[in-house]
């Protein structure tokens, strides 16, 4: 249980939660330059994208225009 008389920043530190008062990014102790080494040499190869579902994107195509058709009834419904 916490003493109620502790400041926020003391809950805070018991608690591990990082307030806006600690150093961020280089001005840490070890920075963030400094473990870039630790990660090593990452393999950033790229995957081939598989082939285009052309019945899906017509399919898209056919929702957004019968979307689009809705519209125009429902303004010239009001309009009207």
């Amino acid at each position: 249980m916490t003493d109620p008389h502790d400041s926020a920043a003391e809950r805070a530190e018991a608690s591990g939660i990082e307030t806006h008062h600690e150093p961020h990014g280089s001005a840490m102790p070890h920075g963030a330059a400094d473990d870039i080494a630790e990660h090593g040499q990452e393999d950033h190869e790229t995957d081939a994208l598989g082939p285009v579902d052309v019945e899906a994107w017509l399919a898209a195509a056919l929702g957004v225009a019968l979307g689009l058709v809705v519209a125009l009834c429902l303004v010239i419904a009001v309009s009207l």
